[in-house]
């Protein structure tokens, strides 16, 4: 056999010089991606840490203000300034809610939660389950791996029940009035010895009043004072429970807000007309009523003659009091405003002014034909301009 057809290529050297570098090549990335994959992650202590004796509080009776101390460990060794902390409800007073933890340092906050049922009121369960989370924000930006937040939870027993959690009389008493009176259905569910009920501020008269029919059920009338003076007022009722043992619980807060209207008002308080082509008119209405005393009586109505406005009266009286039609002539471009004073006769008393504030909003036209505005000087119904103007 001619041993020169079994010389080995020339290329065979380079090509298993190839296979070797990509074994190599191969067995490297195998050995990167098997550590990258069974690596864990960093574990890192919390920097600030809260006992399990501070996350739950057993439980307790029902309370409108139930103080709950709550310890902050600060494990890292660096000092931690906390500008204030979270909450995921508004149930949840912090104080202090800033404070600075030195290393090792264990610093107590007060937390003030409001366990007054307001939601479930219909619920017939007088035990149920609370939580809320704590959530601290630091000034700068701590190491922690993840993000810091608490859960405190615990059980809350009702001694009685609401039919609702506060009371509102909206915008219906007015001045000189007979105020209408409110109630609220109360049901107990353990045997009560008495219901204390307290207000306050004394701007109002409570009553409380046993069913006949049921010793677990009682009715809270509740009426405000004829003497509130003109604008918004707001006062609480506190109820505290009593049992056959003797023992007081907590008190339960019931809100009661309103507001005082004056003998007359004016609906709409500011009259808005929106906009409008300069030269054109705009009508509206605009009512008064006087719910309470008829005696009272219109007596003049003053307003700026230049400001492109009319105001004549509806020929009868409302059920709501009196109407008013207003003409509002848009005599320029741009954003304008003026008050119109109506003014009532009282007797014994002098005259109750009520200002309206009138708007609109005129925009130009190339076809409009704009021309001076008509002077209106004197209402339709000839009022007289009062003493002074």
């Amino acid at each position: 056999m001619d041993p020169k057809a079994v010389k080995p290529a020339p290329t065979s050297g380079p090509r298993r010089k190839f296979l070797i570098i990509s074994f190599a090549i191969c067995c490297l990335f195998a050995f990167i991606l098997g550590t990258i994959t069974t690596s864990k992650p960093r574990d890192i202590a919390p920097p600030l840490v809260v006992e399990n004796t501070s996350l739950s509080f057993g439980e307790v009776w029902e309370n409108a203000r139930f103080n709950w101390p709550f310890d902050i460990l600060n494990a890292s060794p660096h000092d931690i300034d906390i500008e204030d902390f979270a909450t995921s409800c508004g149930c949840v007073g912090v104080n202090p809610d800033s404070i600075r933890i030195s290393p090792g340092e264990k610093t107590s906050i007060n937390l003030t939660l409001d366990l007054q049922d307001k939601t479930n009121l219909d619920t017939p369960s007088s035990v149920r389950d609370f939580s809320v989370q704590i959530i601290p924000r630091p000034r700068r930006p701590i190491d922690s791996g993840r993000p810091i937040s608490w859960i405190v939870t615990g059980r809350v027993r009702s001694a009685i029940r609401l039919s609702s959690p506060s009371i509102d009389f909206g915008e219906e008493l007015t001045l000189g009035c007979t105020p209408p009176s409110r109630s609220l259905r109360i049901t107990s569910f353990v045997p009560l010895c008495a219901i204390d009920v307290n207000l306050s501020e004394p701007l109002a008269e409570v009553q409380l009043v046993e069913n006949p029919t049921s010793h677990r059920a009682f009715t809270l009338k509740m009426k405000p004072s004829a003497s509130l003076p003109v604008g918004p007022f707001a006062f609480h009722i506190t109820l505290i429970a009593c049992l056959e043992s003797g023992l007081k619980l907590p008190p339960l807060i019931v809100p009661v807000t309103g507001t005082i209207l004056r003998e007359i008002q004016a609906l709409p308080s500011a009259l808005h007309l929106g906009p409008h082509l300069v030269g054109t008119e705009c009508i509206e209405n605009l009512l008064r009523f006087s719910p309470v005393k008829e005696s009272l009586d219109l007596q003049a109505i003053h307003f700026d003659s230049t400001f492109g406005i009319h105001i004549e009266r509806e020929a009868k009286r409302t059920d709501n009091g009196l109407a008013f039609r207003v003409h509002q002539r848009i005599i320029s471009a741009g954003a304008h405003e003026a008050d119109v004073r109506f003014y009532f006769a009282r007797k014994d008393s002098e005259a109750l002014i009520i200002p309206v504030r009138i708007s609109y909003y005129g925009y130009p036209h190339s076809v409009c034909n704009i021309s001076r505005p008509r002077a209106w000087t004197q209402e339709s119904w000839s009022l007289q301009k009062p003493d002074g103007e």
